[in-house]
């Protein structure tokens, strides 16, 4: 079984190169990177392991993703941000959480969560309602995407849009968990800062959570979604 690996550049080649580096040097079970360019000109990369396309524009996260996740064949799919690291062994390890369980979503223990070791113990796999700030998972179309619908590309810019995803698998019945064998470095919102100003990022992420709150009331972020 080949695994793809979903992945969107805006602007990004250097978290790009490393990210793609990173893969061919570190998974050690088949795969085929999937990128879904958003970037302002075209910025092939080069392999025989990569289906490459360029949108010709910024289409937003969600959207572009979308796509890549629907070329993709198969089932079970990785989705990724570039601005991670991971050690040896990483895809292997969410595989075979992937697989021991009925979860639709697993995201590693990350450095930008500190709490969380200390919080999911017992694993491999523990639940969770939603892991914020989603860096890399994995997933599948039975699981996810054919129950729950693909991201929801009205989040036209930045932020919240993988919290929002993980809600609407937790109302429709599915489950969330986080890879306890899994530990992987977040750089966060590397790739957007470069992209935009500080006030403009900013203000990107306080609408989208306006709009979660609008959505779940204020405790959206620490409660289990209701309906």
């Amino acid at each position: 079984m080949t695994i793809p690996i979903c992945v969107v550049p805006w602007n990004s080649a250097r978290w790009t190169d490393a990210f793609v580096e990173q893969v061919r040097r570190y998974t050690t079970v088949p795969y085929r990177l999937y990128v879904s360019d958003n970037s302002a000109s075209p910025r092939p990369i080069d392999g025989n392991d990569v289906d490459y396309w360029w949108n010709g524009r910024n289409l937003g996260y969600a959207k572009a993703i979308n796509i890549a996740l629907r070329k993709a064949p198969g089932d079970v799919v990785i989705v990724a941000n570039l601005d991670i690291e991971f050690p040896r062994g990483w895809l292997a390890t969410l595989l075979r959480a992937y697989e021991s369980t009925d979860f639709a979503i697993i995201a590693p223990l990350m450095n930008s969560r500190p709490q969380w070791p200390h919080k999911f113990k017992g694993g491999p796999v523990v639940e969770t309602v939603w892991a914020p700030n989603l860096a890399l998972w994995i997933t599948s179309k039975s699981r996810l995407l054919d129950r729950h619908g693909y991201w929801d590309d009205s989040f036209e810019g930045i932020g919240c849009a993988d919290i929002y995803h993980c809600w609407r698998v937790w109302q429709g019945g599915g489950r969330v968990g986080i890879c306890t064998d899994l530990l992987i470095y977040h750089h966060g919102h590397e790739i957007m800062r470069a992209n935009m100003n500080e006030k403009e990022h900013g203000r990107q992420i306080e609408a989208a959570k306006a709009r979660l709150r609008g959505i779940y009331g204020p405790g959206f972020s620490d409660r289990k979604p209701e309906g």
